[in-house]
């Protein structure tokens, strides 16, 4: 592999995977654009980031060099109609941001995009968030999506947390403060964002496992059930026997009932026991463990 054919694979081991410039995109689109649609465009490419991260050929291409179907691209709530979804398109490819093709598999003629390589900045938010999850989990929502992707931009570390003015997602969503402030529940009750103070004015955000495609916290795995004692059918000796470590740990050894007689065993005494008898492990009257043979 030549060195400019791995260097997509190099800066992703390095944490330095591509970001699409959401800052830029939406400069892009503050002419062409009325704001409504524009918010919607930014929106739909959060979708499409999303569809380019989940391609396996992400990391090892250069994300401009990589074609999605848009098809495969989830539409954000409020798409409208075919017309409307033509005219955002024919925007982005007239502002630069996307080249539209047709690309011909067998019988079928199947739309595919590309986005422009300089609408990419470095950004570990490219790989650090789970952006399928993110898109699927808020429900596609336009305002949700762009306050999720300027929360990872301002949260440093990806997994730490920061203090958000209101204002700044504000200015960097387009959306007014009622807007931002119904996303960012939707992002909380979607366990996408945990909010620590007011999220009407300034509050302390911090993206969840869920967001970032780690174990959820809150699931806990059950514990595993302890072992029975078993007696292997063709077992000669006690010693074959399987008990838990406090029938072991005795001083004075292992009460072992035979035909209703009770024997003591000590710690390295051994006797035989026929195949297929049944034994069982009780608690004496005494509070000593007692391992049964016999009915």
């Amino acid at each position: 592999m030549s060195a400019e054919r791995a260097r997509p694979a190099l800066r992703a081991i390095r944490r330095e995977p591509l970001l699409l410039d959401d800052r830029l995109v939406a400069a892009r689109l503050d002419g062409p654009l009325p704001a409504e649609t524009a918010r919607w465009a930014r929106a739909w490419l959060v979708c499409w980031f999303a569809a380019l991260a989940a391609d396996e050929r992400y990391g090892r291409d250069e994300p401009w060099e990589i074609a999605v179907p848009l098809d495969a691209v989830a539409l954000p709530k409020g798409a409208g109609d075919a017309a409307r979804q033509r005219l955002v398109l024919q925007a982005l490819v007239d502002a630069g941001v996307a080249s539209v093709h047709e690309e011909t598999r067998g019988r079928r003629s199947v739309r595919v995009a590309r986005l422009a390589a300089e609408v990419f900045a470095e950004h570990p938010a490219a790989l650090g968030v789970a952006w399928e999850t993110v898109v699927a989990r808020c429900g596609a929502e336009p305002a949700a999506l762009l306050v999720m992707r300027t929360l990872a931009e301002l949260i440093v570390p990806l997994d730490g947390i920061a203090a958000v003015p209101r204002r700044d997602l504000v200015s960097r969503t387009g959306y007014q403060q009622k807007q931002v402030r119904i996303a960012l529940r939707r992002l909380v009750a979607a366990d996408l964002l945990t909010a620590d103070g007011d999220v009407g004015t300034t509050a302390r955000y911090r993206l969840t496992p869920r967001a970032l495609g780690r174990q959820w916290v809150g699931e806990t795995l059950p514990e595993p059930a302890p072992e029975p004692v078993r007696v292997p059918t063709d077992a000669r000796h006690a010693s074959d026997i399987t008990t838990p470590p406090a029938a072991r740990s005795t001083d004075d050894g292992v009460q072992v009932v035979i035909g209703g007689a009770t024997l003591t065993v000590a710690p390295g005494a051994s006797f035989e026991i026929g195949a297929g008898v049944a034994a069982r492990l009780e608690v004496g009257p005494d509070g000593r463990p007692r391992l049964v043979v016999g009915p």
